[in-house]
């Protein structure tokens, strides 16, 4: 499958941190080619170049790398060796089961929070949904993507899982970006 060429990153979002943290330039760039990702800022099979992200970032190819084999391990982006990285272009068969998979833990959040849920929670996560309605309205993929991601932390949260807690993040990042 023909590769597409190097565009310039959509990138250069600045991602919010946790009061009191500062990620490291490896967690930035993770987490900003992951959003852009989701966002669909990037599309599947996109060249990543490890010079542009160092670039951008403002950091040395060795941490870009450190970077993208991380986003390798959560099969987001291709390696292929002398090619370079690629984000990922999953399956029909693989953005299934990761649907599938979404729909179980997403019911059963949504079933122990019925159960449990106070009156100000259920408020929260109403005033959510109105805001992804919004940005539903307006055609704003961006917005409507990163709000629906952002209702599955609210989820946790509301089910009294901590913030550090990588699960809603990863649960976050099993996303189709698009099938092959």
């Amino acid at each position: 499958m023909p590769r597409k060429p190097a565009p310039a990153l959509p990138l250069a979002t600045p991602l919010p941190t946790a009061a009191g943290t500062s990620p490291d330039s490896t967690d930035r760039i993770v987490e900003a080619v992951t959003a852009a990702i989701v966002e669909r800022r990037l599309m599947p099979g996109t060249r990543l170049v490890e010079q542009s992200l160092a670039d951008l970032f403002d950091v040395s190819r060795t941490v870009v790398r450190q970077a993208l084999n991380r986003l390798s391990r959560d099969r987001l982006v291709t390696l292929e060796p002398s090619r370079g990285a690629f984000v990922a272009t999953p399956s029909l068969a693989e953005a299934r089961q990761v649907f599938q998979v979404r729909r179980l833990l997403e019911g059963a959040m949504v079933r122990q929070i019925a159960a449990q849920a106070t009156d100000a929670q259920l408020a929260g996560l109403r005033s959510h949904l109105k805001r992804e309605r919004q940005a539903v309205a307006r055609a704003d993929v961006p917005g409507r993507t990163r709000l629906l991601a952002d209702f599955h932390v609210l989820l946790a949260r509301t089910l009294g899982k901590r913030d550090e807690s990588p699960w809603p993040r990863r649960v976050n990042r099993w996303r189709s970006p698009g099938v092959r």
